[in-house]
């Protein structure tokens, strides 16, 4: 069974506004997703363009094994005639209780592995390597890190 993101939609009328070339790339996007994941993974849009996928009983080397299958699914596969370059994406995993007792910390180091993957090049997967600090040092850690670009 194909999985989608959970996500609005729009018409899909061909239209060349950034806003509709926008919502057909992650529709796209969505699409790549959800054809890689088994029935019980649960995708979802979290955020503008960051997804955030619910992977039951997988260890963090299965999650980042389905993280490198879709960001090359992404690299190779993505088609969108609004597109005139290459799409790539990059992947933070974090697993639950490893890497956050709970949803708040899995997000916030699934999100400190993200930004990570951004700043080695972006089209990169990488795994939380710790359980998260404290929340106020999270917030802190991710603004240093923007900072820094």
């Amino acid at each position: 069974m194909r999985r989608s993101c959970q996500s609005t939609s729009a018409t899909s009328r061909p239209t060349t506004t950034p806003s509709a070339t926008k919502l057909l790339a992650l529709q796209e996007l969505a699409r790549i997703i959800g054809d890689g994941l088994r029935d019980s993974d649960t995708p979802n849009r979290y955020g503008g363009e960051e997804f955030a996928l619910i992977l039951r009983e997988t260890s963090t080397d299965e999650a980042h094994i389905v993280a490198k299958r879709l960001r090359n699914a992404v690299e190779h596969n993505f088609t969108a005639p609004s597109q005139p370059r290459s799409v790539t994406v990059s992947i933070g995993v974090a697993t639950m209780p490893e890497h956050g007792p709970t949803p708040h910390a899995l997000a916030t180091a699934a999100d400190e592995a993200l930004y990570r993957a951004k700043h080695a090049g972006r089209n990169q997967v990488c795994a939380a390597e710790h359980p998260p600090l404290s929340e106020h040092a999270d917030r802190q850690y991710l603004r240093a890190v923007d900072n820094a670009d």
